[in-house]
């Protein structure tokens, strides 16, 4: 099968959203403490959150990928991240925000497990090899 520039594109974007979403709850800690009076472990039990998520979902959503593919996999995690973002949006409050970025991480480590059997679909063995030694680059130096 040839290389899809299509899907090579869309495997980026879903890297870049999955990257953003990530690195975006250490700037938003501070605020969080300082809106709701939080002490430093509250805040961290949001992290904590998060992160469980992808242990959480890892197993599951190979599951979900072998039984409805790739697309609708991809389509609900997006759509259950949006609503954990809106969630948080429209009804701010620390325990909302505790469920609201459960669903993002798990959303997103469903968005993992589904992009990776996808690249290498869209790119071949070698341009796989190739994108995911520049997205752990990218990781390294945007975390440092």
């Amino acid at each position: 099968m040839g290389r899809s520039k299509y899907m090579i594109v869309l495997v980026f974007l879903v890297f870049f959203v999955m990257s953003l979403l990530t690195n975006i709850l250490g700037p938003i800690l501070p605020d969080i403490i300082n809106s709701f009076h939080v002490s430093l472990t509250a805040a961290g039990f949001l992290a904590f959150a998060f992160f469980i998520a992808y242990g959480v979902m890892s197993i599951p959503a190979g599951f979900l990928m072998e039984r409805f593919h790739a697309k609708p996999v991809m389509v609900w995690s997006f759509v259950v991240s949006t609503l954990g973002a809106l969630a948080f949006a429209l009804f701010p409050g620390y325990r909302v925000a505790f469920v609201s970025w459960f669903a993002i991480g798990a959303a997103m480590a469903v968005l993992q497990v589904v992009v990776v059997p996808l690249l290498r679909v869209a790119g071949g063995k070698s341009t796989t090899r190739s994108i995911q030694r520049c997205r752990n680059l990218y990781s390294a130096v945007h975390l440092s």
